[in-house]
């Protein structure tokens, strides 16, 4: 099972945006598109969770939060193929044995 802590440190590979930074309030579009990255990432290995699980990973307790960023990050892997490939590329590296340092 992939943790918050991989997942985190994937998408900070994919995206360069630090976990620390996607755990924060901050809302600048490279911070929040690596956290709907990063909620997505959750519910694509924890596919039983709900929306409030993808939430707390990124470190939210709002469930509101977690069907929003689900929803947006839906609309990214849809439209924007940097969103796509960063997605695939953290993908990878949670698939990897040697998974991204958390």
């Amino acid at each position: 099972m992939t943790t918050p802590e991989e997942i985190l440190a994937a998408v900070h590979e994919a995206t360069g945006v630090p976990p620390s930074e996607i755990l924060t309030d901050r809302r600048t579009a490279q911070v929040s598109t690596a956290r709907f990255l990063a909620m997505r990432l959750y519910a694509d290995s924890h596919p039983w969770a709900a929306n409030h699980d993808a939430a707390k990973a990124v470190g939210k307790i709002d469930p509101g939060t977690g069907r929003h960023g689900l929803m947006r990050a839906a609309h990214l892997m849809e439209h924007d193929p940097a969103f796509r490939e960063a997605h695939a590329m953290a993908t990878g590296l949670l698939a990897s044995p040697t998974a991204a340092p958390v």
